[in-house]
């Protein structure tokens, strides 16, 4: 499995420690990148993550938006995914588009 997120964004240290033990024990691979492009091709699921704050002024938050154009999960980035690849939210509905 590799896992995929911008460069400062670390996942909490306490669930990453738990996946590790899980791909040890089950002889998975665990791997990490900074760059969603290098994780995409024939990956089989994207899973989708806010990265919304509440602690950033305005101006932090257009730097910070700006920066993360690249992470978003467009037709594009599907493309690259395995021919069956399903894309996953944690907020999806039967009501968004």
């Amino acid at each position: 499995m590799t896992l995929a997120y911008p460069e400062g964004f670390d996942l909490d240290p306490e669930c990453m420690a738990t996946a590790k033990q899980a791909a040890d024990e089950s002889g998975a691979k665990l791997g990490i990148v900074h760059d969603i492009k290098e994780a995409a091709p024939d990956a089989h699921v994207f899973y989708a993550k806010s990265w919304m704050s509440f602690s950033l002024s305005a101006a932090q938050l257009k730097v910070r938006d700006h920066d993360l154009q690249k992470w978003l999960a467009d037709d594009a980035l599907l493309d690259l995914g395995d021919k069956y690849v399903k894309f996953m939210h944690p907020h999806a509905s039967g009501s968004q588009p």
